[in-house]
């Protein structure tokens, strides 16, 4: 009978009072087994406090395991950080949670996410290695635990640390250490606004979540890592993509005989931007920099959202491309415009060796029909025609001393 009612009141998971309660009752009842039953109480609160803490670590690991499970789900690094911090929280039931990550070449450690907080200057405490709670589990990897942190001597106080810890009204504090592959990489604390002792379950607690933790925010910066390696790939892929199109437009202009606005045209819708080829000496354009476009054979920028690149070729400066309304080129994008500078010197070279042929044949044409005594006149006549030349006409010889101009653009414009 009182096995049954001390079992019953294991089974009901009664608090303590319930037991102290069926004693007393016992007694005053003048019940014979009153002595027994206070024999047996210590063993059954015994009993009941094992069956609960077990009950309660039941639910932890159940808790802690959830957890952990959600935590694998999510591969964005903003999102587990605070994930982490706000399920720290609601493991231990604490006011605050915060996670403070390491920066080597500091020596710090900066509190990177917070929950339950409410002061700025808090949120964005960098404490170095050693100092404070923090700054020591950052640095030893090892768990610590104060019921009250100012009063606790163990800890390195800096003025602006405590300050900050006072402006959050934080007095109790346990802070894990987050490790991956035997690397601290930083710590994740949970805290009161009043005091209170943190038993060895909760620190064993948390510090099986921080392992968990640690493991998931190292898969989601990998993730990060390879999402941003991705990217620079198609980035890479298209750029590719792009210049072998413009590469084969360039030569499509080439082919069939093209001229300098067609090279324009091209990298206009290339780049996204109106493309214009200027002639060497145009005052629009920084002598300065042009000399450093011929001097490096790469694009230059200008002020204003511009770019040039110099057609050059033998040392000849024959134009000068000019990019209006992008302030950022990629790399890929400058060797586009610096390859339709090549294109547009070579047309520019191709067009120079046709007019310097035309006046070598102009030339003999006009010595033909001064020579004395004249050439064949049938023949002279046909080959002024195709110079647009009739011999029958009256003609005008005109003579220009062209100094120490440019003599093949002296030709070309008369």
């Amino acid at each position: 009978m009182t096995a049954r009612t001390f079992l019953d009141l294991l089974y009901e998971q009664a608090p303590r009072e319930e037991f102290e309660r069926l004693v007393v009752d016992a007694e005053q009842r003048g019940d014979p087994a009153a002595a027994r039953l206070r024999e047996m109480l210590p063993r059954a609160l015994h009993v009941r406090d094992t069956l609960e803490r077990q009950r309660k670590r039941e639910a932890q690991l159940s808790a802690l395991y959830e957890t952990a499970n959600d935590l694998t789900a999510i591969r964005d690094l903003n999102q587990i950080l605070r994930a982490i911090v706000r399920r720290a929280r609601q493991l231990l039931g604490t006011d605050i949670a915060y996670l403070g990550l390491n920066v080597e070449s500091e020596g710090a450690a900066y509190i990177r996410v917070t929950e339950g907080s409410v002061s700025d200057a808090f949120a964005n405490l960098r404490l170095p290695l050693g100092t404070g709670l923090l700054g020591l589990v950052a640095q030893t990897g090892q768990p610590y635990a104060t019921p009250d942190y100012h009063a606790d001597d163990r800890f390195e106080h800096r003025p602006y640390i405590d300050e900050a810890v006072a402006d959050e009204s934080i007095r109790a504090i346990l802070g894990v250490p987050m490790t991956v592959s035997g690397r601290v990489i930083g710590a994740l604390l949970a805290a009161n606004r009043t005091p209170r002792p943190f038993p060895a379950e909760e620190v064993q607690l948390l510090s099986s979540f921080a392992a968990h933790a640690a493991i998931a925010l190292e898969n989601a910066r990998l993730f990060e890592q390879v999402m941003q390696t991705n990217k620079r790939l198609r980035e890479h892929s298209a750029a590719v993509e792009m210049a072998a199109d413009v590469h084969d437009k360039l030569t499509g202009v080439l082919l069939r005989g093209g001229d300098s606005n067609d090279v324009a045209g091209v990298l206009s819708e290339a780049l996204d931007a109106k493309v214009e080829v200027c002639e060497p000496d145009d005052p629009q354009i920084p002598a300065e920099s042009v000399h450093e476009a011929r001097a490096t054979g790469h694009a230059v920028q200008l002020t204003g959202g511009q770019w040039i690149a110099a057609a050059t070729a033998g040392g000849d400066h024959l134009a000068t491309l000019l990019v209006n309304g992008r302030p950022g080129l990629d790399l890929a994008e400058q060797r586009t415009l610096e390859r339709g500078a090549m294109v547009t010197a070579l047309l520019r070279m191709v067009l120079r060796a046709v007019a310097e042929a035309e006046d070598r044949v102009r030339a003999d044409l006009l010595d033909d029909l001064l020579a004395e005594p004249p050439a064949d006149p049938a023949l002279l006549r046909v080959r002024a025609l195709r110079h647009g030349v009739r011999v029958d006409e009256p003609m005008v010889l005109a003579v220009v001393d062209v100094g120490d101009a440019d003599r093949t653009r002296a030709q070309r414009e008369a």
